[in-house]
């Protein structure tokens, strides 16, 4: 719980003792220690207080009784210690967990999820919530009957009596930086929550997610985005573009850039879509991609038939941050991935004579290793496949490990 501070010990009157010398008189007395608690010498050692505060918070907390004030809080209020570094200590020095935003964890829960709860809350208790920064994370790991409670300032006793009021039946107040925190807080949306019960609203089924996504629909379906990215998918197999990149320029304007032959060409601008509506579309179109997480990296793929060939389609979502943009958005590339033409051979793709015949003798050893290295698109995937074809044999059993597979190769087990 919260250390409290502790009242100086009374005077004592030992005998000093010194040589040639019986000590001084009894009458002598010596100053107690003028404070007791190990937590203080602690903050004392790590430099984030000085001896002469540690003394003076005491003898205010000895003035003000059973009124006085827990160390954290005088130590903030009163004295002007950093909160974000009092707060640590105190996770540090009470054993409280330390749990960061940006590390993944699948049993965390996610920014809906989170919301839910809160809007199931009493409208008292919501903004208790907020004074005093508690917030529901994650389950504790082979305890699924318990979750993990954050807060900047952990020994706040009322951070426990919040935490009573979430519904699960075990609970385990942890740390996290105050930063951190308020970005969660964002990211569940309890700021409008709190606004909306604020102005006496009687909806308390709020869900901020489910209102942002209801929004989005709304946009996909009016500026038919399915079509029009579809289209784009599409223009960029004919135009031999590498890759594709959807970038936000700002809350309702993107940018649709081609790679050709290793240049980034600006393709199409959509100025008549919110950017998180088009980002929802190019995660429906995949595999493996969650429309609802928009706070998380995500890897996807999708497939589709271009003129009577397979493209596959490699989809990367990356959230960005940018003043302008007044928030986080989500960046996405997707990479255009052809199976390699049956005539590709090492004798094809435009080695001179020296090359393939240094390049053809170093992949028939029995051991050893080939790298290539170069930038996107210069043709180290379709040599690699070359390479594979020219040393292949129904005799060799051939396995690539790749991560993603890109290509698929006739013959070997990828």
């Amino acid at each position: 719980m919260s250390p409290m501070l502790e009242t100086p010990e009374a005077p004592r009157t030992p005998t000093v003792e010194g040589k040639g010398s019986a000590g001084p008189p009894e009458s002598a007395e010596i100053p107690a220690r003028p404070f007791v608690t190990s937590f203080m010498e602690h903050l004392i050692s790590k430099e984030i207080i000085s001896r002469d505060i540690a003394e003076q918070l005491s003898q205010e907390s000895f003035r003000q009784g059973k009124q006085r004030k827990t160390v954290v809080d005088a130590l903030i209020q009163d004295f002007g210690v950093n909160s974000d570094l009092l707060c640590k200590e105190v996770a540090r020095f009470y054993s409280f967990r330390i749990l960061k935003l940006n590390e993944f964890n699948p049993l965390r829960l996610g920014p809906g999820n989170v919301g839910k709860i809160l809007s199931e809350l009493p409208e008292n208790m919501l903004r208790d919530v907020r004074k005093y920064k508690v917030l529901p994370f994650e389950f504790a790991k082979g305890q699924p009957e318990k979750i993990l409670i954050v807060s900047p300032n952990p020994s706040n006793r009322e951070a426990y009596r919040v935490a009573r009021g979430f519904p699960f039946k075990k609970f385990e107040i942890c740390y996290m930086r105050e930063e951190e925190w308020n970005e969660f807080w964002r990211q569940v949306g309890a700021e409008r929550q709190v606004a909306i019960s604020g102005l006496d609203t009687h909806d308390q089924d709020f869900d901020p997610d489910d209102d942002i996504d209801s929004m989005l629909d709304m946009e996909i379906h009016k500026g038919q985005l399915v079509a029009l990215l579809d289209n784009i998918f599409t223009e960029a197999v004919r135009a031999g573009a590498s890759d594709i990149h959807v970038t936000p320029k700002g809350l309702r304007k993107t940018s649709i850039t081609f790679r050709i032959d290793g240049q980034l060409t600006e393709w199409y601008c959509i100025e008549d879509a919110r950017a998180e509506a088009i980002v929802a579309v190019v995660k429906g179109r995949g595999v493996g991609l969650d429309r609802f997480e928009r706070m998380a990296a995500q890897d996807g793929s999708a497939q589709r038939v271009v003129d009577g060939q397979t493209i596959r389609f490699r989809m990367s979502v990356l959230p960005v941050i940018s003043r302008e943009l007044g928030g986080k958005l989500e960046s996405v590339v997707i990479r255009i991935l052809k199976d390699a033409d049956a005539s590709v051979s090492l004798e094809t793709i435009g080695f001179d004579s020296y090359s393939l015949e240094w390049f053809s003798e170093s992949i028939a050893r029995p051991h050893g290793m080939v790298i290539l290295t170069g930038p996107t698109g210069c043709g180290k995937s379709t040599t690699l496949i070359a390479a594979l074809r020219s040393v292949m044999k129904p005799t060799l059993n051939t396995i690539t490990v790749e991560d993603p597979v890109e290509y698929l190769i006739e013959g070997a087990r990828q």
